[in-house]
Formats: structure tokens, C-alpha cells, sequence
């Protein structure tokens, strides 16, 4: 069973509110409901897997890497998205399980480089 935890960001003053910080105490929690909601993402759920760093791949995360993907290994570069079900990455609709099944395996390498919100350019790029 998978971790379930969010982020959100904030527009305004341009900061991600991870989970431990939306919850972490009385008055973090109080300064997020002080924010108007115009001025926050809707919020980008954890994957539950982590990159090849060990980081934690969200929705909205712009990754790159190599995967194994209907039996050919395919150079990947897009955003994280949840499509009918699953999260996949952008672009190629590749399921983002497919790699996670077999970390480890040199074929499935894949690594956070962003995220949409904090790295616009990026977006710009693998769309």
C-alpha cells in the first residue's frame, strides 16, 4: 500500500507547500487556509515511487530517463499526470508503473529534473 500524501503550490509566493508542511503544525496549517485558494494549485498527489535518487516523483514533476516500454527502450521526457486510473508520464501516455516494477533494472532509469510550476521553461520543452 502506497504512501498518500499532496503538495500544492502556491502562485502568489511562489513556494510548494509540501505535505509535512501542511501538517506539520497548528500554525503552518493556519497560514495555508489564510491564502486565498485562487492563488493555489490544485493539489498534485505522491506517486508513491521515487526517481533514481530516491526522490519522490508528484504529479506535475517534469522527469527524463529510459524505460522499457512494449519491449523497446524509450527515451522519456515529460510530466507526470494521472490519465484513467494511473499516473503516466506526459506526452508518450507511458504508465509510469511499467518502469517502477523493475527499479534497479538499468533499462528503467528515471530521474525528477523539475517540476512544472517552479520550472516553467522545463514545461515548455517536453510539451
Amino acid at each position: 500500500m502506497r504512501e498518500i500524501k499532496f503538495r500544492i503550490w502556491d502562485y502568489r509566493h511562489k513556494e510548494m507547500w509540501e505535505w509535512d508542511n501542511m501538517c506539520n503544525s497548528e500554525e503552518d496549517v493556519q497560514d495555508l487556509l489564510n491564502r486565498r485558494f485562487s492563488d493555489l494549485s490544485p493539489a498534485m498527489q505522491y506517486t508513491g515511487l521515487q526517481d533514481k535518487n530516491g526522490q519522490d516523483i508528484y504529479e506535475g514533476d517534469i522527469v527524463k530517463g529510459v524505460v522499457m516500454f512494449h519491449d523497446d527502450l524509450w527515451h522519456v521526457e515529460g510530466v507526470i499526470k494521472y490519465n484513467h486510473g494511473r499516473f503516466v508520464i506526459g506526452k508518450y501516455n507511458c504508465p509510469l508503473h511499467k518502469f517502477s516494477n523493475e527499479i534497479g533494472n538499468k533499462n528503467n532509469e528515471i530521474e525528477v529534473i523539475g517540476n512544472e510550476f517552479e520550472h516553467p521553461a522545463l514545461l515548455e520543452r517536453v510539451e
